[in-house]
C-alpha cells in the first residue's frame, strides 16, 4: 500500500489515493514505519491546505501513541492552519494548550495559545479562567500580560454585551 501511495502521488499526481493508501497501511499497522515517513514527507511537500489538514490528522495518533511531543504540536499546529470550523478550531488550540503546559512544560506558549482561543471566543468565561489560571502558574508580571490579553481580546468585539463589558472590567483590575 505503501508503494502504491508513493506512485499515486509522485507518479499520477494523485495525493488524494495516497492518503487512503496510506491511511489503510496505518489501519493494519498503526506502526508502520514506511507509511509514517511517507506521511511526514508529504505533510512537509503538500501545499493543498485541506490535504496537508489531513496527512496532520492522520500523523496525530502516531505521534500521541509513542508520545513523540514535539511531532504532536507540529501536527497540531498544521490542523489549526487549515481549520475553519470554530468548534474544531477551540478544541485544537485547547488540546494544543494542554500540550504546551503538561508534556512540554512551556507555560508562556500555553498562555499564548489559550489567548488566541480567546480572541475567537471573548465572551467564553472559562477561557477567561484558564487565561488567569496559567498567568498564575507563570508568575510574577503575569497579571499585566493577563490584562494586556483581555485588552487584545476586546479589540476583535463590535459591541459591548454583559459578558465582555465584565471582561472589560476584569482587564482593567488587573492592570491597576
Amino acid at each position: 500500500r505503501v508503494k502504491i501511495a508513493k506512485v499515486a502521488h509522485a507518479k499520477l499526481d494523485d495525493t488524494m489515493r495516497a492518503l487512503d493508501e496510506l491511511g489503510e497501511a496505518l489501519g493494519a499497522d498503526a506502526d508502520h514505519q514506511e507509511a509514517i515517513k511517507t506521511l511526514e514527507t508529504l505533510l512537509e511537500t503538500i501545499e493543498e491546505p485541506d490535504q496537508r489538514g489531513q496527512v496532520a490528522e492522520m500523523l496525530e495518533p502516531v505521534y500521541l501513541a509513542s508520545h513523540d511531543w514535539a511531532r504532536l504540536k507540529g501536527v497540531l499546529e498544521a490542523r489549526l492552519e487549515v481549520s475553519q470550523d470554530p468548534v474544531e478550531r477551540g478544541e485544537l488550540l485547547m488540546r494544543l494548550a494542554t500540550l504546551y503546559e503538561e508534556q512540554l512544560e512551556d507555560y508562556s506558549a500555553a498562555l499564548d495559545t489559550v489567548a488566541k482561543r480567546l480572541h475567537e471566543e471573548p465572551s467564553d468565561e472559562d477561557i477567561w479562567s484558564e487565561v488567569e489560571r496559567l498567568g498564575r502558574v507563570i508568575g510574577e508580571g503575569s497579571e499585566k500580560r493577563v490584562a494586556d490579553i483581555f485588552a487584545s481580546a476586546l479589540s476583535n468585539v463590535g459591541a459591548d454585551d454583559p459578558k465582555t463589558a465584565s471582561l472589560a472590567g476584569r482587564a482593567g483590575e488587573l492592570s491597576a
